[in-house]
């Protein structure tokens, strides 16, 4: 600011202001630095710093039209959507028109309307936005003058404006976001679909060392040398080497333990009534059987 002096903090317990947030960039940056300036604070306590530079070899991307949901939820656009319709309906008559020729045209000329309501609604926001922001310009130096009530009741007005236009402009920010992101991620060249590709990419083995300590990248060999490994990891090494001898000779060897033919009877015996009464009494007292 070789001109003019701005402030991004004001100190209420000082009474004085200072210029603490900065922009450090690089002296091979200085030629393409278009402005910089303070802009209000309306939120924090400390201005934001507006930074604009000049990169004419980076183009910006391209940007696909679409409807936004928030223009359903609007009685005048819902209203001007529905006029329209009844406009081009009058006018290309069902009766001599082809009805796909009618749908096409319909579509054409309510999106030109609805871009031009866009439009239209966009720049009365952005004038609102100006005028929000040079009458608080106005009233902070009115207060830091006077420090009456009536400019600070002013200030603290003009910033809960200045909030709610910049929370919707947030909401409506996040749910283009969403519907970029999420919502068609699964097509080509979006975001949700890049990262699977990258994930994908990152996971597929490029390379492997074959059984004879060669390096391959052809995808039959990587595959054959992972069926290989796992065929050979899951084989059994008994059943491969004649195992059958040594699982017959090890089952052999074990000895099961097996019931007397005087223990089989008394397990057989049929339960006496003796028994029946003298297990009762043995349960505990105060406990129905």
């Amino acid at each position: 600011h070789p001109t003019s002096k701005e402030y991004s903090f004001y100190s209420k317990v000082h009474n004085m202001f200072s210029r603490i947030d900065l922009m450090l960039i690089s002296t091979s940056l200085l030629p393409r630095v278009e402005s910089c300036s303070y802009l209000l604070c309306s939120i924090s306590d400390h201005s934001p710093l507006n930074l604009t530079m000049d990169f004419p070899e980076v183009r910006p991307p391209d940007r696909q039209w679409w409807l936004s949901p928030r223009l359903l939820i609007r009685e005048g656009s819902m209203a001007m959507s529905w006029n329209r319709i009844d406009q081009s309906l009058e006018v290309n008559i069902p009766a001599f028109s082809a009805l796909d020729i009618i749908w096409e045209a319909l579509k054409a000329t309510l999106r030109g309307h609805v871009i031009s309501y866009s439009v239209a609604h966009r720049k009365k926001a952005q004038v609102q936005l100006l005028e929000l922001e040079l009458d608080l310009r106005w009233a902070k130096t009115e207060y830091y003058k006077s420090h009456s009530v009536e400019s600070r009741e002013r200030v603290a007005k003009i910033r809960h404006e200045l909030n709610m236009l910049s929370t919707s402009k947030a909401e409506y920010t996040l749910l283009r976001t969403k519907s970029r992101y999420y919502a068609r991620g699964d097509k080509v060249g979006k975001l949700l679909a890049w990262q699977m590709q990258k994930e994908e990419s990152e996971c597929r083995i490029q390379e492997i060392n074959t059984s004879d300590s060669a390096t391959s990248r052809e995808p039959g060999v990587i595959n054959e040398t992972f069926a290989s490994y796992y065929s050979t990891l899951y084989t059994s090494e008994t059943g491969s080497q004649g195992g059958g001898d040594h699982k017959s000779q090890f089952l052999d060897g074990i000895v099961i333990p097996a019931l007397k033919e005087e223990d089989k009877l008394l397990l057989e015996w049929p339960i006496t009534e003796e028994e029946v009464i003298s297990a009762i009494e043995g349960l505990p007292t105060a406990i129905e059987p």
